[in-house]
């Protein structure tokens, strides 16, 4: 993480800490560790690109689908990941976990205060 402010080295790096654990990351996974020779199908200039993060300004989603094992998780997870690098926060969700948050804000009536959450507006 880039430390910001006038605190040193320390503090950027409790602070990258508390991001990531806000994030909500499974694992804390790089593209570095990424094994692109095991899926060749994945087109790792796609993925590099997208690491730079335009897909962010363009207001864009990243989605991946595949079969289990394929390294849904870890690609996400390092994208996110260098979203954070870049300043950005993030917040990663499964679809599963996506879908029972939503669930249960339906249910006690708080979606719109969950989406001003997802805004940064509370």
């Amino acid at each position: 993480m880039h430390a910001t402010g006038t605190g040193g080295a320390g503090s950027g790096r409790k602070r990258a800490e508390a991001e990531n654990q806000q994030a909500g990351f499974p694992v804390l996974k790089t593209l570095e560790g990424f094994d692109f020779t095991a899926l060749p199908s994945l087109n790792k200039q796609k993925v590099v690109a997208l690491s730079q993060g335009d897909f962010i300004l363009a207001k864009e989603n990243v989605i991946a689908i595949g079969s289990a094992g394929t390294g849904k998780t870890h690609i996400c997870t390092a994208l996110a990941l260098c979203a954070c690098q870049m300043g950005y926060r993030v917040r990663f969700y499964t679809a599963p976990g996506l879908v029972t948050e939503l669930l249960q804000a339906q249910r006690e009536h708080r979606l719109g205060k969950l989406e001003k959450r997802w805004l940064g507006l509370t």
